[in-house]
């Protein structure tokens, strides 16, 4: 298949999503004239030639039951110039051996003759079986990690980041679960059209970055990894209350004011004259307190009160300053 345009291999398995195949092929598509569209009222020529790709030729269901007809097959698509590999529909302790052997040799031709290969979370597995991923940096959805990582004790697991490019030439690209496919579709964009038509297509489409990265979601892989049952209760209270983009662990909202009256012989941090709330994660931290303290050089949980949620009761005195 010949295209003035680079010319992206979406590959369609019955395995796969319609909203991860055909949300990226829009996206490819609209790269270069959905911008012209909206702001001139004339749509730009598009920058991308976006193709759907099958061992077969004829319709068929793929996950949800949903009825897809590719425009082409391994046979006839050779030499794209990108190749993504959506998420498979499976458990992460299913077995794929010998399930997805045409598409595995259809990804190891594409990538001898220079294609860059990339996938959608749980699309990394295709990648693995194909051995590309042998002793490189990879992610994957946070489920599917510890399958891939003992399946393939070499590859390097990533399972905090939300997209990984590795490989020689970085031509090995993955996005780890769920929607962080838009990352990796404004970052096949942003390198192949340029990164001002990624922000124009992140604008059209108000996609935001995954900038935390899979940590907030991911939790604990297992529920409950000791026997213990107190173990395991801490286990599960600090994947709820904890995430990685944030310092603190959640409070609840009766969580007791710092400023409080203390039993005799307990500290307590100063009353505070003036709280800011952080516009981030909501959270109140004080500006200034009623004693002199040395300024330090960062405002940190070890240098200055506690922080408590605003709707905490009993903040009379910082309500009141």
């Amino acid at each position: 298949m010949t295209s003035a345009l680079p010319t992206i291999a979406i590959l369609a398995l019955p395995e796969a999503g319609a909203s991860v195949v055909y949300g990226m092929y829009d996206l490819f598509k609209s790269a270069g004239r959905d911008w012209d569209l909206m702001v001139t009222g004339c749509a730009g020529k598009p920058l991308m030639n976006p193709i759907v790709v099958a061992r077969q030729a004829a319709t068929f269901d793929i996950a949800n039951n949903v009825r897809l007809t590719p425009h082409d097959t391994f046979d006839n698509v050779t030499a794209p110039d990108i190749v993504c590999v959506p998420e498979v529909f499976l458990a992460p302790d299913d077995t794929i051996d010998g399930r997805f052997t045409p598409e595995i040799a259809w990804l190891q031709r594409c990538h001898a003759q220079g294609a860059i290969l990339a996938s959608a979370c749980s699309g990394a597995l295709l990648l693995a079986e194909a051995g590309l991923l042998d002793g490189e940096e990879a992610t994957t959805h946070w489920a599917f990690c510890e399958t891939l990582q003992a399946r393939h004790p070499t590859i390097k697991m990533r399972p905090r980041n939300a997209l990984v490019a590795s490989g020689e030439g970085q031509r090995l690209v993955m996005a780890g679960g769920g929607a962080s496919w838009f990352d990796l579709a404004l970052y096949l964009i942003a390198r192949i059209a340029g990164v001002e038509v990624a922000m124009q297509t992140a604008r059209v489409n108000l996609i935001d970055w995954h900038a935390a990265g899979q940590q907030p979601y991911a939790h604990l892989a297992r529920a409950r990894q000791s026997e213990d049952a107190l173990i395991a209760g801490c286990q599960v209270w600090i994947a709820e209350n904890y995430q990685g983009h944030r310092r603190w662990p959640r409070w609840s909202a009766a969580a007791p004011c710092p400023n409080a009256p203390s039993p005799a012989g307990s500290r307590r941090p100063p009353a505070c004259r003036r709280w800011n709330t952080c516009t981030r994660c909501g959270w109140r931290k004080p500006s200034r307190c009623s004693r002199p303290v040395k300024k330090p050089s960062r405002w940190s949980p070890k240098r200055s009160a506690t922080r408590i949620p605003a709707s905490s009761a009993g903040c009379s005195s910082a309500r009141s300053a």
